[in-house]
């Protein structure tokens, strides 16, 4: 689940890609947002991150803990966060491409503001801990089956299509299908550290 936030600190904002995983129990801002929003330091802790999968004994690393504060697009909501310095937050994530859908949720006027950025660098993990202060309960299913989820911060997909863009019902999907990819990211890690993905 993606979508388009501002961070900021100070006079000083930048909008960026951010992905909401509730299967991380913290939150993570990368390295390069953090030097150019000049954050200062909270502490330093060290980490041991376990993965989707079993993924071993992975090696506590050191990460810089920021308190930053996150808003929506629109400016008029904002929380102050704790996250944790990452030097990358995750691989290509893909928006989706299922056009039909898109005007169907354009009808009712509301922006999915993930869709429309060409950006795919995402630079803020949404975890757990903060996950729960930004979800509203409400929810629509459009008739293609997609799900359209409100925050506090906008509104996110979440979906399964196929690599053609078109939807594939949840039932479906077959694991281990390598023409699905699911818009549930936290679902695809293995033995991975977090700066792999």
């Amino acid at each position: 689940m993606t979508l388009r936030v501002v961070l900021e600190n100070g006079n000083k904002a930048v909008n960026v890609r951010a992905l909401i995983d509730t299967g991380s129990q913290l939150s993570y801002s990368s390295t390069r947002i953090i030097k150019e929003l000049k954050w200062i330091l909270k502490r330093k802790q060290h980490l041991e991150q376990s993965l989707f999968g079993g993924g071993g004994n992975i090696e506590p690393r050191l990460h810089e803990a920021h308190k930053i504060k996150i808003s929506n697009l629109n400016g008029n909501f904002s929380v102050d966060i704790e996250v944790m310095s990452e030097e990358r937050i995750c691989s290509y994530v893909p928006k989706t491409r299922a056009l039909l859908t898109l005007r169907e949720w354009e009808e009712n006027k509301t922006v999915i503001s993930d869709l429309y950025s060409k950006d795919y660098v995402t630079d803020l993990l949404i975890g757990a801990n903060v996950a729960g202060q930004i979800m509203t309960g409400n929810s629509v299913q459009l008739s293609s089956g997609i799900i359209v989820l409100e925050t506090r911060l906008g509104h996110t997909l979440i979906s399964t299509e196929n690599l053609s863009g078109s939807l594939v019902p949840t039932t479906k999907v077959i694991e281990g299908d390598r023409y699905n990819n699911m818009h549930v990211i936290s679902l695809h890690l293995m033995n991975s550290a977090v700066d792999r993905l």
